[in-house]
């Protein structure tokens, strides 16, 4: 499977892997289930997505701005890339841009990422639920 969406960190991070090549219509489902977990999580939700193995993004993916719920969902947190090439993280820069947020990250390696988001985790409050 392309693009693959796993729960981690006590629910407080959706860790996702993209893989070349991927489209559009593959992501469809995944984001659907984001969404779906994003409207359960009494607490913020971050995301670390690991495109090392996707060096080219597909037509349409700028819409994402608008689609994914990583950025637009009430529980959005931080966004982390990993993995990105020159090309990837420019349009990946640009998507962010024009959703107006400062809510992400790039980083090199996953310990890098999750370094940082064990420590984000660590400084919010605690949610009941």
């Amino acid at each position: 499977m392309p693009v693959s969406m796993e729960v981690r960190e006590n629910g407080w991070v959706i860790y996702f892997v993209f893989i070349d090549p991927w489209t559009m219509q593959e992501i469809a489902p995944v984001i659907e289930q984001d969404r779906n977990y994003r409207d359960q999580s009494p607490h913020p939700v971050h995301a670390v997505l690991n495109l090392s193995a996707a060096k080219h993004l597909p037509p349409g993916a700028i819409s994402l701005r608008h689609a994914s719920p990583d950025l637009n969902h009430p529980t959005a947190g931080q966004v982390v890339l990993v993995g990105t090439n020159t090309f990837v993280r420019n349009v990946a820069e640009l998507i962010f841009r024009l959703s107006r947020t400062d809510k992400f990250k790039i980083f090199a390696t996953e310990e890098e990422a999750w370094a940082y988001l064990r420590k984000v985790i660590a400084e919010a409050p605690q949610s009941k639920g």
